[in-house]
């Protein structure tokens, strides 16, 4: 099994790579803070909750005042040790990589592009400060209100004296290496860690407050990811390849410590409340010692990417995807402070009515081989309140949904139509392939009439419809010269569906098909939305749109990363998800785009927006936007039931054809076709673009 690996292309990820998702659904349950924007966004996080961008630093200048810091200028704060947190106003996107606060109101926090933040107010709002480089910063240090230090990339280190109003660059003696981590004890003594795979590793410390840096000897072996200095004399550092290293003269020299871990193990993080008491974070769970190094035990299983201990037994976490945790007892046990439904893909939502959304969930979404790796159907009735599984199966790869009432929904499965008359309590599953085709895409413009789209065996398109709920089912075989992703359908007999290579097909008769002039030829088309029978936008790495139902095309944006996913309330107002967190939006009918405030890198696929103010967003690692609430509906939902029965496979009964004939029944068993969805995976073309979910790698080069 091979799958395409969306983080860093470096080495150090194999170690880290363990850590990605761990923290998430580990642990006990605790109560999770509810729903939060992000710094000023307009979109409300309702799963992971509070919030699901990765954080990658966290301070805490008592065992109730903590921040937590990370991508597209996350800042999420507590004051109550955190029984609730609230999302503090960075006023950045950049990438927050590291925070420190050394008092309960007082915080610093750095990040990509020399990125320096200061908050009077516990983090609540943080200003700018003017960092004089545009290198990564990945590590502060503040021993006081006044005075911290800052370092990042190409051995950059910065300092400040007078509480941020100026910094000053200090000299590395390696200017070449990568610092990653820096904790200062006072005011004049701080040690600082780093390294890269191809560029060495450093130990450097001062004893003047910066006016000399020096480098400690023996020079690590390995790169060093963390540091902890519990005093001006002692200092503890991890890293790569199991690396422990302890220093008793202020970071002048190391000892090698042997932390009794594989030597594999990767180190991201420690944190030391005393000379004698550190935890550390690994790939394989959280370690501890109480007698300065000497002797280390496992505390527990649960890792995550940073920490810190503001008293000898309370810690915090964080990591990946929102995933926060607490330990009280030293490391013996922890309670998340973070909650999810589910982790996998959303690739789809729909919404039939503004409370009520279904969200599909395609674990293979991101593999290209192996498997089977399943998929699931999550609903809610309260505009995304709550959300439970509705359907969910270890085999099948479940790749869209429709829904033309709050009750009845369709999904396309492979070579199988899954079907809820009731909301999803229960599923019928009809198999209605054989060795011919899989689908990828479905429509439903009413209950009785659908339209579903793939691939043939040979790679052409193909088109699969019902005019009579699903009791019987008619193939289209090649409809079009390549497969075909998704499609939208303005009425009963109007549709657009598009795919591979740029492909476009229409019908105006819902049986015959044609092929439309496509201006992105050889890209793949990953959605469509048509909200009139003549206007519809398509997207691949461009935004593209017909007036004429289909036969031409124009190009309304320029090329740019994926866009996954397209839905338009109105003929004027639609929106776009995409790779990196882009949402794009137009209220003039495509004249214009403009990007949303989605404050996530997140990859986003899936969009739909049952009313104009109101619209959800969903994508990787259960990720689920949505613009916030507004007053629910007084129409009474039908109760969404805990049920995910499924009834495989039902024989319906004869049932006369509705409808102008069409191609041949299908009697045989599908298989997934080259060039589909799943193909263009194969070849790589989703990992073109890799994102920086490991932050020990944006620094190690």
């Amino acid at each position: 099994m091979f799958a395409i690996h969306r983080w860093p292309r470096r080495h150090l990820v194999v170690v880290f790579l363990g850590i990605a998702l761990a923290l998430l659904g580990q642990a006990g349950p605790t109560p999770a803070a509810a729903s939060i924007a992000t710094g000023t966004g307009t979109w409300i996080w309702q799963n992971p909750l509070p919030q699901g961008n990765s954080l990658w630093g966290a301070s805490c200048a008592d065992v109730s005042h903590c921040v937590l810091v990370g991508d597209a200028g996350t800042a999420l704060v507590t004051t109550d040790g955190g029984l609730s947190w609230i999302s503090g106003a960075s006023r950045t996107v950049s990438n927050l990589l590291g925070v420190s606060c050394p008092t309960a109101m007082i915080c610093f926090g750095v990040g990509d592009v020399g990125v320096i933040l200061r908050s009077a107010d516990s983090g609540s709002t943080w200003s700018t400060q003017v960092s004089g480089t545009t290198n990564s910063l990945s590590g502060i240090s503040c021993p006081n209100s006044a005075t911290c230090f800052a370092v990042g990339r190409s051995g950059t280190i910065r300092a400040t004296t007078n509480g941020g109003a100026t910094w000053s660059a200090q000299i590395s003696p390696d200017p070449s290496t990568t610092l990653n981590s820096i904790s200062c004890a006072t005011s004049t003594t701080c040690v600082a860690v780093g390294g890269g795979i191809n560029a060495g590793a450093l130990a450097v410390f001062t004893t003047d407050g910066g006016v000399d840096w020096l480098a400690g000897t023996p020079a690590p072996v390995n790169p060093l990811s963390g540091v902890s200095c519990p005093s001006p004399s002692v200092c503890l550092a991890v890293g790569y390849q199991a690396t422990v290293l302890k220093t008793t003269d202020g970071g002048a020299t190391w000892a090698k410590l042997n932390p009794n871990v594989a030597a594999w193990s990767g180190f991201t993080s420690i944190s030391c409340p005393s000379t004698t008491t550190c935890l550390a974070l690994e790939s394989n769970g959280t370690l501890a010692t109480t007698n300065g190094g000497m002797n280390w035990s496992t505390r527990s299983a649960f890792t995550a990417w940073a920490i810190a201990c503001p008293g000898m037994t309370t810690c915090y976490t964080d990591g990946y995807y929102g995933a926060m945790a607490k330990t009280s007892d030293g490391g013996n046990s922890w309670n998340t402070l973070s909650s999810t439904v589910i982790t996998g893909p959303l690739v789809r939502v729909k919404c039939p009515s503004p409370d009520t959304c279904f969200v599909v969930v395609n674990f293979g979404f991101f593999h290209m081989n192996g498997g089977p790796y399943g998929s699931a159907i999550l609903g809610t009735n309260d505009r995304g309140r709550t959300w439970l599984k509705r359907y969910e199966t270890s085999t099948g790869s479940v790749s869209d949904i429709s829904c033309p009432s709050v009750t009845s929904c369709f999904a396309a499965e492979g070579d199988s139509i899954l079907s809820t008359n009731d909301a999803g309590g229960t599923w019928t599953q009809r198999v209605v392939g054989g060795t011919t085709f899989s689908l990828e895409g479905i429509d439903c413009p009413t209950t009785t009439v659908c339209f579903a789209v793939g691939g043939m065996q040979d790679s052409s398109a193909a088109v699969l419809y019902t005019t009579n709920g699903g009791a019987t089912w008619t193939l289209k075989p090649s409809a079009g010269p390549y497969n075909l992703n998704r499609i939208s359908c303005a009425s009963v007999q109007i549709c657009v569906a598009v795919g591979y290579a740029g492909t476009i097909i229409r019908t105006t008769d819902g049986v015959n098909w044609s092929t439309g002039t496509s201006p992105i030829m050889w890209r793949q088309l990953w959605g469509v939305d048509c909200p009139t029978t003549t206007a519809c936008f398509a997207v691949a790495d461009q935004i593209i749109a017909t007036t004429d139902g289909g036969a031409t095309w124009s190009i309304q944006s320029p090329q740019t990363n994926f866009l996954w996913g397209v839905d338009c309330a109105t003929p004027t107002t639609c929106l776009v998800a995409g790779r990196g967190g882009v949402i794009l939006s137009t209220t003039n009918g495509g004249a214009n785009w403009s990007s949303q405030n989605s404050r996530t890198t997140n990859e986003l696929m899936g969009v739909d927006c049952p009313w104009t103010t109101v619209c959800l967003v969903v994508g990787e690692v259960g990720t689920i936007l949505a613009l916030p609430p507004a007053p629910r509906s007084e129409v009474a939902q039908p109760a969404l039931p805990q049920s995910s029965a499924v009834s495989r496979p039902v024989t319906p009964p004869p049932v006369p054809r509705v409808g102008p004939p069409a191609g041949p029944a299908v009697t045989s068993k599908g298989v997934r076709p080259r060039g589909s969805l799943s193909e263009a995976l194969r070849q790589g073309v989703i990992g073109q673009s890799v994102r920086r979910h490991v932050k020990s790698t944006r620094m190690l080069l």
